[in-house]
């Protein structure tokens, strides 16, 4: 029948990209990949995710939303961040830090935190633990 029996479960971080950056903030976009494995689709409600650099917090993503999500379809969701730029220079290690990543050092990024998603007005609460490196 027409049931959910697995959790959407998330794949990925990708497409990670500085789209916007001033003398203050920076404006960071990326996509969260998951998969709907269920046979009925459902609607993404929320985005509450906690941005990290050399485990440092940088700042955070609360988007509410709703959004179709297909029946055993991939989906992402485009994500943006608005980061204070004096935060990112911190975390990535002040002035040594920033020269060694202008010379291709990575930097680790951890994105923490949850999406909601719901059918028939059941939320349900998918955790996001994703870590990845990035070359500046």
């Amino acid at each position: 029948g027409c049931k959910i029996n697995q959790s959407p479960e998330f794949k990925s971080i990708s497409n990670l990209s500085i789209t916007d950056f001033s003398l203050s903030n920076i404006k960071i976009a990326s996509n969260a990949n998951f998969v709907n494995p269920n046979d009925i689709g459902i609607t993404l409600k929320k985005v509450e995710l906690s941005v990290f650099v050399n485990g440092k917090p940088i700042g955070s993503i609360n988007q509410v939303k709703s959004t179709k999500i297909g029946a055993r379809a991939d989906f992402a969701i485009p994500l943006q961040i608005n980061v204070v730029q004096s935060n990112l220079f911190n975390a990535i290690g002040g002035i040594s830090g920033a020269f060694g990543a202008l010379f291709g050092k990575e930097i680790d990024i951890e994105y923490r935190g949850k999406i909601t998603v719901s059918k028939f007005w059941i939320p349900i609460s998918l955790p996001i633990k994703y870590n990845m490196k990035y070359k500046l």
